[in-house]
C-alpha cells in the first residue's frame, strides 16, 4: 500500500499497520517534513519523532492521530503530492549527487502563482474554472457567464443606472468590477494572507459572499451564521494562515461529497468541482 492508493481507497489503516510498511512510513516522513511537521530523518522507521509530527499533524486538521484514513492520506496527496521515498541499499554505497525528478503530471496544469494585486490573481484563478456561457438546467445557478449569474448581473445593471440586458453580453471590465465590489469587499477578502484570500474569493464566487463566509467561520471552528462580525474577524485574526487556507479547501471537498449524497441529480457535476477544489489546493501550497 502507499498513500495515493490508501486516498483511493475506502480502508483505514491503524497506525500500529501503517509503521510496519517502510515504504509507506517513509512517504509520510517526507510529505510530514514538507508541510512544515518535524518528522525527522526520511529513514521509514517510525520512530517517537515520527510519531509526534504525525500526532502534531492529524491535531491541526483535524484528523485522528491513531490512524491513517483515505481522507487523511487524500489531504496529505492533495497538498504536497506523492513524496516517493529512495530505497536504501545495504550496504549503503556513498550518495551519488541526487538528480532532481522530472516535474509530475497533472490533469490541469496549475500555474505558479504570481506577485501582485492579489484580487486580480485570485480572479484570474476563479475565471479559469468558471469558463465562459453556461446554461445547464440541472445547475441551480441557472444561466451563467464568467461565472456572474443573471441574476446578479442584472442587480449590477440596475444599480449602475444602465439597462437589462443577457448576461452573455457581460464585459470584462464588468466581470472585474461585479467580482471587486459585489464579491471581494463584502466578503472581507483584504484582511486575510494571500492563500487565504484567493480560497476566499473563489468560494464566495463559488457559493456567494454568505455561503464563503459559513465556510471560513466552520474552518475557524465559530458559530456559523453566515454573517463577518466580530467574532469571525477576531478569530480570523488568530488563524489567519496558509493552514487555515488548506484546512478551508478540505471543507469545500467535504461538502461537495455531502451535497451529492443529499441530491443525487448534482453527481454530474462532482468530478468537477473536485477538480476546482484540488486545483485551489494545489495552487496555493504552490506559494510556499
Amino acid at each position: 500500500m502507499d498513500l495515493q492508493a490508501i486516498a483511493r481507497g475506502q480502508t483505514t489503516y491503524p497506525i500500529s499497520t501503517v509503521q510496519q510498511n517502510r515504504a509507506l512510513v517513509q512517504s509520510l516522513q517526507l510529505s510530514l517534513n514538507k508541510m512544515g511537521f518535524s518528522a525527522g530523518s526520511a529513514d521509514g522507521i517510525w520512530g517517537s519523532q515520527t510519531g509526534a509530527a504525525y500526532r502534531s499533524f492529524a491535531d491541526y486538521y483535524g484528523f485522528r492521530a491513531d490512524e491513517l484514513s483515505p481522507k487523511a492520506a487524500y489531504f496529505i496527496v492533495s497538498s504536497v503530492g506523492v513524496q516517493v521515498p529512495t530505497p536504501t541499499p545495504t550496504p549503503a554505497p556513498p550518495r551519488p549527487t541526487p538528480t532532481p525528478a522530472p516535474p509530475r503530471p497533472a490533469p490541469t496544469p496549475t500555474p505558479v502563482p504570481q506577485a501582485g494585486n492579489i484580487f486580480s490573481e485570485g480572479l484570474r484563478f476563479s475565471l479559469r474554472w468558471e469558463g465562459g456561457y453556461v446554461n445547464n438546467p440541472s445547475d441551480y445557478g441557472g444561466e451563467t457567464n464568467k461565472g456572474v449569474t443573471t441574476a446578479t448581473y442584472q442587480s449590477y445593471r440596475r444599480r449602475k443606472g444602465l439597462a437589462p440586458q443577457s448576461v452573455r453580453n457581460i464585459t470584462d471590465a464588468e466581470v472585474h468590477e461585479i467580482y471587486r465590489d459585489m464579491y471581494w469587499k463584502p466578503a472581507q477578502c483584504e484582511l486575510m494572507v494571500r492563500p487565504l484570500a484567493i480560497v476566499h474569493l473563489d468560494t464566495a464566487i463559488n457559493f456567494g459572499v454568505g455561503g464563503a463566509t459559513e465556510f471560513l467561520q466552520e474552518t475557524l471552528g465559530i458559530g456559523v451564521d453566515g454573517s463577518f462580525g466580530p467574532a469571525t474577524r477576531n478569530a480570523l485574526s488568530r488563524a489567519n494562515t496558509m493552514a487555515t487556507a488548506r484546512r478551508y479547501c478540505q471543507a469545500r471537498i467535504d461538502y461537495r461529497y455531502k451535497r451529492v449524497s443529499q441530491d443525487s441529480s448534482q453527481r454530474v457535476f462532482l468530478q468537477g468541482w473536485l477538480n476546482r477544489d484540488n486545483d485551489l489546493l494545489r495552487y496555493i501550497s504552490n506559494m510556499g
